[in-house]
């Protein structure tokens, strides 16, 4: 509310003195009370945004700083905690500088968790022999073994979004020349499925055949290397295993696990040098989808149990059959679909398993299925009922393109007995065509579509059989 005041003077003439008398008056103005009011509360607002806006500032700061001074401080625990771990190492005897499991065995436990000043550090030594170059590397080096490299790395977790990691790296040398441990070199390179080397990597060697015994993991260098001199001299007793964060795994095996291994467990003699490659990539996703037979339109088909089989061989078994790396039974779900991650890139064979009353009919895309490194790929499977004998042909060109709406005839002794149309490349049976309920001979199958020479082909059935036959333009 506003009030103006007013005064007035009256002054009486023929009088020296002067009276004043004041009138007070006020006039209330509503519309800008209104006004002075909202210029009130936007002011109120104002100033509770600067400050919020100055007390977030504060708070993040101090937040900051906190962060800081308390990665700092961790930072330097590790750092302290790294160099008594080292100091520990170089004053112990050569001999018995090593790592429990490792290769030199020694007295220094591989992982320890230790806390300080309630905050808990992951302590890794790696200690290796070293075989340097100034007098040659093994096999030409006889001792290979020429110093040690202790390598100490201290993590931690929760303190500060910088790098967790404080390492340390020396070389301890014996007093007098290097000895001859009785053991030769390990050495493994590790690459992607182009050839490309494959940095840090994971390679853990195991042996329980030794004593003390071998467990030991380490990581390869930019070269996708890793060299281990000084390793005790066995017979097939170190296995392998090569794996990386979100890749596959490569390893060696036992005559136990297969009969005939590709890669068999290492055998390292005395001054010789055991050299292994090993391959990984990125891990791939795989969707397959069941459906019925074109007859009915594809419709869904679940709960379908089908045996999906790789290419990879990690040996033969004892009557020289191929023991796959990947072979196994899988079923789709109530809606017919079956997601699988982490599945190693290869060329994949699907079919129903064998108890199955159902036959492969058509597959989009065709199989054998190339599975690419880091793919996600989907799979659509057609499901027809089973016959003794039946032919599944897939029409493709020289590239193994798939051609849609193929006609295509089988001819049994100069008699047409089925005619179909290659499925469209929306089908599940894209460019191909099924004939069922076939007896074990040998037929005549004759196609053409539009843009290619038709051909005339033999095609052998005795079971359930696939054929791809090959159409020129």
């Amino acid at each position: 509310m506003f009030i103006y005041y007013s005064w007035m003077g009256l002054i009486h003439k023929g009088r020296s003195n002067m009276r004043h008398d004041v009138y007070l008056t006020y006039t209330y103005c509503p519309m800008r009370t209104r006004i002075h009011s909202g210029e009130i509360y936007i002011g109120v607002v104002i100033s509770i945004g600067i400050f919020i806006m100055l007390s977030q500032a504060v708070v993040l700061l101090s937040n900051t700083g906190y962060e800081l001074i308390g990665f700092t401080r961790a930072r330097n625990a590790a750092r302290t905690l790294a160099l008594t771990k080292m100091e520990y190492a170089r004053n112990l005897p050569y001999d018995s500088v090593g790592t429990v499991g490792g290769i030199p065995s020694g007295t220094i436990a591989q992982n320890e968790t230790i806390s300080l000043n309630g905050q808990q550090y992951v302590v890794q030594t790696t200690v290796l022999y070293v075989d340097d170059p100034f007098d040659g590397v093994s096999p030409i080096d006889t001792v290979p073994n020429d110093y040690k490299r202790v390598r100490i790395e201290v993590t931690w977790a929760g303190l500060g979004p910088r790098s967790t990691k404080s390492v340390l790296v020396s070389d301890i040398a014996p007093k007098g020349v290097e000895k001859v441990t009785g053991g030769g070199t390990l050495s493994f390179l590790v690459f992607d499925s182009t050839g490309t080397p494959v940095s840090n990597a994971s390679v853990t060697i195991a042996s329980s055949g030794l004593t003390p015994p071998v467990n030991q993991s380490l990581t390869t260098n930019d070269n996708g290397r890793i060299v281990v001199p000084g390793a005790p001299a066995c017979v097939k007793c170190y296995r392998v295993t090569v794996t990386k964060s979100g890749m596959s795994t490569d390893r060696t095996y036992g005559a136990n696990e297969v009969a005939n291994p590709a890669k068999p467990d290492l055998t390292v003699t005395v001054g010789g040098l055991t050299d292994m490659s090993f391959t990984i990539d990125n891990l791939a996703t795989l969707t397959i989808s069941t459906v019925g037979e074109k007859s009915l339109g594809f419709p869904s088909l679940p709960s379908q149990s089908l045996l999906l089989i790789g290419q990879k061989i990690i040996g033969t078994d004892t009557l020289d059959n191929p023991v796959y790396k990947y072979s196994q039974a899988v079923t789709t779900d109530s809606g017919g679909t079956l997601t699988l991650s982490n599945m190693e890139w290869d060329i994949y064979t699907i079919q129903p398993a064998t108890a199955s009353a159902r036959v492969v009919s058509g597959t989009n895309p065709l199989v054998p299925l190339l599975l690419s490194p880091s793919a996600t790929t989907n799979i659509a499977v057609s499901l027809s009922p089973r016959t003794t004998h039946s032919l599944l042909a897939a029409f493709v060109d020289a590239s193994r393109n798939p051609i849609a709406s193929v006609a295509a005839t089988l001819i049994d002794n100069g008699t047409p007995i089925a005619t179909i149309s290659g499925g469209l490349n929306s089908d599940p049976d894209y460019g191909q065509g099924f004939f069922s309920g076939l007896s074990a001979k040998t037929y005549t199958i004759e196609a053409s579509a539009s843009g290619f020479q038709p051909i005339s082909n033999p095609v052998s059935v005795n079971g359930t059989d696939y054929d791809e036959l090959i159409l020129n333009p």
